[in-house]
């Protein structure tokens, strides 16, 4: 975990697959543990942007998660699903995972695992043009985050939802609105130190810069 969040991401990924196989050839008697370690190596795969590579984990993570019962991991792999439709531009099958792992959200009523779902969902209205309910999730995941606190969401999934809050006001041409997340992306990044968060902080800056109109500032941040 310490090296994804560093910024090591196919290292992880790869130490991920490894320590769930080792689990499984040894037979022990983990399999919760060895469901965590196969969760993460999907996640990274989505963000190091290869799709093949989490569509194959698909499969034995929901399989696993069913047996166990484990809620709060068929619900993450419901999101997953979710985000593999959106790399390949299948609208009602993204809208479709996106929305089971939302009402799941809702009915165990996890905050942290609710926030995530609105996260996603939220990106969803904003790729196909409706701001309006985009932005309602938003600012449900943000009041979500605000009442429970920061430890009851992780760092990589406020770190989304904050760049989602800056994209929508900068869109919306009101880049003083998107002044103060970026800002509250400043402390976040200052306290963890940590490279993906740094990156992402990075991009929300230069985000605003081009809302300002100071598209030399813009350029220079994102380069």
């Amino acid at each position: 975990a310490r090296l994804a969040q560093r910024g090591w991401l196919l290292n992880a990924m790869s130490l991920y697959k490894h320590f769930s196989e080792i689990m499984l050839e040894a037979q022990l008697h983990a399999p919760q543990s060895r469901l965590s370690f196969m969760l993460a190596r999907a996640e990274l795969a989505m963000e190091l942007a290869l799709p093949d590579e989490c569509l194959a984990s698909i499969g034995p993570i929901q399989a696993l998660a069913e047996s166990l019962h484990h809620e709060r991991s068929i619900l993450a792999s419901q999101l997953l699903q979710g985000r593999l439709a959106m790399t390949q531009d299948d609208i009602e099958e993204a809208r479709h995972h996106f929305s089971r792992a939302l009402e799941a959200a809702h009915a165990i009523q996890d905050p942290d695992l609710l926030a995530n779902a609105m996260t996603h969902m939220a990106k969803w209205y904003e790729r196909y043009g409706d701001v309006a309910n985009g932005q309602r999730m938003i600012e449900g995941a943000l009041n979500l985050n605000a009442r429970w606190g920061t430890q009851r969401m992780n760092l990589p999934a406020r770190a989304k939802l904050l760049n989602l809050a800056v994209n929508m006001w900068c869109y919306r041409r009101m880049p003083r609105h998107a002044q103060q997340f970026v800002e509250d992306f400043e402390r976040l990044a200052h306290h963890t130190q940590l490279a993906q968060l740094n990156c992402r902080l990075e991009w929300a800056k230069g985000r605003l810069q081009g809302a300002s109109d100071d598209l030399e500032g813009s350029i220079h941040t994102l380069k």
